[in-house]
This record gives structure tokens, sequence and C-alpha cells, in this order.
């Protein structure tokens, strides 16, 4: 009696042939598709997530930052900065004090003549753009 089609036990050969076969068909479809026809989840896969092509779907990602233009004042010279309004002043310490070969802790900065802490932001400190900072030698002791 013979066997059908159905009852046949698959070589090994054969699951070769299969593989090899549904490889050659998914190239044909992709050439086939052509670069008009891509999905955008191959795309996606292709791309990184921050890519220019495809736009973010978070809503706070589309909205420019709001930065503060801030001045740093000491004496005659002035730094100017960009400033987001969650970072801390510790930053623009530390740049300053770079940027004048001072050590770390020599300055005190100042905004309407109190004392901004490092851990300050502008919006805690409510700046507006173009708000001054004044720096000055740190003092110890007094008369």
């Amino acid at each position: 009696m013979a066997r059908s089609v159905q009852d046949r036990v698959p070589d090994s050969d054969d699951e070769t042939n299969q593989a090899t076969n549904s490889e050659e068909d998914r190239s044909q479809m992709t050439r086939s598709a052509g670069p008009a026809h891509r999905s955008t989840e191959s795309r996606q896969a292709r791309e990184p997530a921050n890519s220019r092509y495809e736009p973010s779907s978070d809503p706070a990602s589309q909205v420019p930052r709001q930065k503060t233009a801030v001045t740093v004042k000491i004496g005659e010279e002035e730094m100017k900065f960009n400033l987001s309004r969650s970072i801390p002043f510790w930053r623009v310490f530390s740049k300053v004090e770079n940027k004048f070969r001072m050590q770390p802790d020599t300055l005190r900065f100042l905004y309407d003549e109190v004392r901004i802490g490092k851990d300050d932001t502008v919006a805690s400190l409510n700046l507006e753009d173009d708000a001054v900072i004044e720096a000055h030698l740190e003092q110890v002791g007094g008369a």
C-alpha cells in the first residue's frame, strides 16, 4: 500500500529544503515589496528610537525645553549661560571657577543679595530671563 504525502515522515533533507525555501520566499517577498511598501515596524527595527525619521509619541519630548538666560558677573567680567530650569547651580559654579582658574568653593554667588546654594535651580529661585548673578570671593571671618 502506498503512503500518501501527508502520512510520509519527512527526512532530514526535506527539513533542510523547507528551511531553505522559506528563507528564499522571505527574501523574494522583501525584494518584491520594495522600499515604498516596507512597514514601519521594519524601519523601527533598523533605526534607533531617537531617529529623525520617526517622531516621538511622547508629548513631553515634543515640547521644547524652556531655557533661561543667566549672566554670572565677576567684577567687570561676565559669563552667559542658557540653563534648563532643573539644572543645579553647582554645575554653573564649577564652570565659572574653572574659567577664572579658582579653587572650588572660593566664590560665593548672589542673586538679589541672597546667596545661591549648590543645589538651587532656576526653578527653585524663580529666575527670569536675563537674570544677573554676582560672584564674590568667599570671605572667612570678618571685622
